[in-house]
């Protein structure tokens, strides 16, 4: 276990009960007047602390979270990024959250990315689906493909994720 004391700015004087570590959890064997020295008054206030490091925090979190789609809908443009954003946005107003894909990843990559973090949604919006007003958008727990209009769309997704 590393534990450092850190110490006032310009001094090498250290701050009593202020610690930083670089290990998961830490703990004091020394009781410190932590609350009295800050608020400096010479009255002492018993406490009791316990830290975490950001490894473990991000562990738990990353459980929790694991079932939860970082999104609802992930946009992925074959050179209509400027289409893609305005309809992305159009779905954002209306409270989606949508996730276009900028990095022009294979589709194939784009499905699993979209399958890997419980993606409901996933729409492939070429030249076609532009000039013809008409998006297909995959439901990605059904395995299922549709053609919309950007209304039907709209309804549609209202109807599948509230």
């Amino acid at each position: 276990k590393i534990i450092r004391n850190k110490v006032k700015k310009n001094t090498n004087e250290r701050i009593p009960g202020v610690t930083f570590k670089l290990d998961q959890i830490e703990e004091r064997e020394e009781p410190v007047n932590v609350v009295g020295n800050l608020i400096d008054n010479g009255q002492e206030y018993p406490a009791v602390g316990l830290s975490f490091g950001l490894e473990p925090i991000y562990v738990i979190l990353k459980e929790e979270m694991k079932d939860e789609a970082i999104s609802d809908i992930y946009m992925v443009p074959l050179d209509t990024n400027v289409d893609v954003l305005r309809l992305g946005t159009k779905l954002r107003e209306l409270g989606f959250r949508v996730l276009i894909e900028m990095n022009r990843r294979k589709i194939g990559k784009c499905f699993e990315y979209a399958e890997r973090n419980n993606i409901p949604f996933v729409m492939i919006i070429g030249n076609d689906e532009v000039s013809s007003g008409n998006y297909k958008i995959k439901d990605m727990k059904e395995k299922q493909e549709y053609t919309f209009n950007t209304d039907e769309l709209i309804d549609y997704l209202k109807k599948n994720l509230k």
